[in-house]
């Protein structure tokens, strides 16, 4: 509920204080937010998918049952069995993230300008700053709830470090935005966003997913020092680096000051030999992903449920299986099998058409890109967040994580936003007096 809740003091704020383009009142800017969400076909298709997980999370009736009369168990359908379909407890938090999604494309879309985006980037790292601190303080004094997020185990096939490396990589490119336009009284609030949430990605996931999260934050560090150069010269550049400089030292001192001896020596050792993935980890995989194949070809369209694949699993895995799984598993090892056989083909396209709008946007934009000012911290944000969420979902599903969602959806919409539409130029343009 709380989600639904900040969904819609956002959805007020947005139409209520949205940014103003030159010589643009107010209500004028509030008549423009309205009339362009309204006109996005993004925003329909929005509204469409939530109405059909709503629908998907009311038909969650999937469970594990027993027939006594025949003795034996088998998977209960769903009361509309031809609709998507969940298990018992799964559902809500999903139609409450869709509405979140919702509501952060339409402002970063219609609502912001480029120094809100920046403002909401830092924003944004900032929260995912102080929530990672105090679960490292959480982890520090032996709350289980901690200690599990920061195992690292690639058995849980989740981890919550992933959206603090999000939070990480917005706060650098939001840096480059605030150095270029000379936010100099926030730098040290910067430092601490970046360091904090840096901190926070490195504790609380395992560690192949901190090799992806750091090639990441290398390509926007390498491309907002370039931009950076180009547009402010050297003196913007050499701040920068000291910032983010600051920002690394803040991280070691969280890490070595919070982080348990143990877990901390695991996770360097497993980076520097680069033995990533545990023992047996492509032999459960490959298992897996043909028990998904084998799901997905019985039911193509709508999939068996979402949260289904471990029920699916005890009824298609052989005694050889169990020998080397030992248990049944939350995912195939594969966020992508473990999406195609709890969803189907229906799924896949309800996950697919706001991406190709997003990504439509971008390509279009990325055409009339010459004689605009461009900010590309922002384009390189959203495509190393692509790339890490598109890698890290090979191995497990935390790209599909409420929060994780939620960044991604931000940053492929900052990716857009970041080059400005010729039409919205044209408008920004005072008319001469004569």
């Amino acid at each position: 509920m709380v989600m639904l809740w900040l969904s819609l003091f956002a959805a007020i704020w947005l139409f209520e204080e949205p940014s103003r383009r030159a010589n643009e009142m107010l209500h004028n800017a509030r008549e423009r937010v309205a009339r362009e969400v309204v006109c996005d076909p993004l925003f329909w298709v929005c509204a469409i998918l939530i109405i059909i997980v709503f629908i998907r999370w009311m038909n969650n009736g999937i469970a594990m049952a027993y027939d006594a009369e025949n003795l034996f168990w088998y998977i209960k359908k769903p009361a509309l069995e031809y609709m998507p379909g969940a298990v018992e407890d799964r559902g809500f938090l999903e139609f409450a993230t869709l509405i979140s999604v919702t509501v952060i494309l339409m402002g970063i879309r219609h609502a912001l300008g480029k120094s809100a985006r920046i403002g909401f980037l830092f924003s944004s790292s900032l929260y995912a700053s102080i929530a990672a601190v105090v679960a490292s303080f959480c982890l520090f004094f032996g709350q289980k709830g901690a200690a599990a997020a920061a195992r690292g185990d690639i058995a849980a096939q989740t981890c919550v470090g992933l959206a603090f490396g999000i939070h990480t990589i917005a706060g650098i490119a939001a840096l480059a935005g605030a150095m270029k336009d000379r936010w100099g009284y926030v730098v040290l609030l910067f430092t601490i966003a970046i360091g904090g949430a840096a901190a926070g990605a490195f504790i609380f996931s395992p560690s192949e997913i901190v090799v992806l999260l750091t090639a990441g934050i290398v390509l926007v560090l390498l491309a907002s020092l370039l931009w950076l150069a180009i547009q402010s010269g050297g003196a913007a550049s050499m701040k920068f680096f000291a910032a983010i400089f600051i920002s690394v030292a803040f991280a070691i001192l969280v890490v070595f000051c919070l982080m348990p001896d143990k877990l901390f020596d695991a996770r360097i050792e497993a980076i520097a030999t680069l033995n990533l993935l545990p023992s047996k980890f492509m032999q459960i995989r490959e298992m897996l992903s043909g028990i998904a194949l084998k799901i997905w070809r019985e039911n193509p369209w709508l999939g068996t449920g979402l949260g289904s694949f471990p029920l699916d699993v005890r009824f298609n895995a052989t005694p050889d299986d169990w020998s080397v799984i030992r248990r049944a598993p939350e995912a195939a090892y594969s966020g992508w099998w473990t999406f195609i056989a709890e969803r189907g083909i229906v799924g896949a396209l309800m996950f697919a058409t706001p991406l190709l709008f997003m990504a439509f946007t971008f390509i279009r934009r990325l055409f009339g890109v010459l004689g605009v000012k461009v900010f590309w911290p922002g384009c390189v944000f959203g495509l190393a967040v692509v790339l890490v969420a598109f890698a890290e979902t090979f191995i497990d599903i935390s790209a599909f994580r409420p929060e994780a969602m939620m960044s991604i959806a931000a940053a492929i919409a900052i990716m857009a936003a970041s080059i400005p539409p010729r039409e919205k130029i044209v408008e920004d343009v005072p008319k001469s007096k004569k």
